[in-house]
């Protein structure tokens, strides 16, 4: 016993950057093999048909009021995706707050459950991501979650509630599109 803390303590004074090489590893180790969770990961990818940057005002920008900027689709699904909204909808579902504050060794992926709304989407923005190719408008989801259940049904509902949300943009942008149309028909017709 005295002859390894004798090797120890030459090989830190000594060597420092191999004990330093050392004790990483082993901690590394210590939090991999043992303290970490399991995390499952689901995927989903979809497409958005009618790809073209939209013109006309769209929801977020009457929201905003920045008049007519154009955005496509799929930059808006991906807000809307990252977005408290969605956020909130998994949440009411899925109990998320309760799913990601259970009792767990493994701090990096834990949030406590009184975590201000703030903290709560930063760290539902680490557990749902959404990546967007924009030369093939595909739309990948990945779900995070500690069971591969709840990771695949996640990522599910989010593929459900975007395709709710498309829909919606669709019928708001040709709802305003036939009204401009027939304010231009009711003009023409005056003259």
């Amino acid at each position: 016993l005295r002859d390894t803390r004798a090797r120890l303590k030459s090989i830190s004074t000594s060597r420092p950057f191999l004990a330093y090489i050392v004790v990483v590893g082993v901690l590394l180790a210590l939090y991999f093999f043992v303290i970490a969770s399991n995390i499952y990961v689901s995927e989903t990818t979809f497409t958005i048909r009618g790809r073209e940057q939209t013109t006309q005002p769209t929801i977020l920008s009457s929201i905003t009021g920045s008049g007519s900027t154009p955005l496509t689709e799929t930059s808006e699904v991906e807000n809307f995706i990252e977005s408290q909204q969605m956020m909130n909808k998994l949440n009411a579902r899925f109990n998320l707050r309760h799913l990601y504050s259970r009792p767990r060794l493994d701090l990096i992926n834990w949030m406590p459950e009184n975590n201000s709304d703030e903290d709560f989407q930063d760290f539902y923005n680490r557990m749902v991501k959404v990546k967007i190719d924009h030369d093939t408008f595909l739309v990948t989801v990945e779900a995070r979650s500690f069971d591969p259940k709840t990771a695949h049904d996640i990522a599910q509902a989010v593929l459900g509630f975007s395709a709710e949300y498309v829909d919606h943009l669709s019928r708001s942008i040709r709802d305003d599109t036939l009204k401009a149309a027939n304010g231009e028909l009711g003009k023409a017709e005056e003259q």
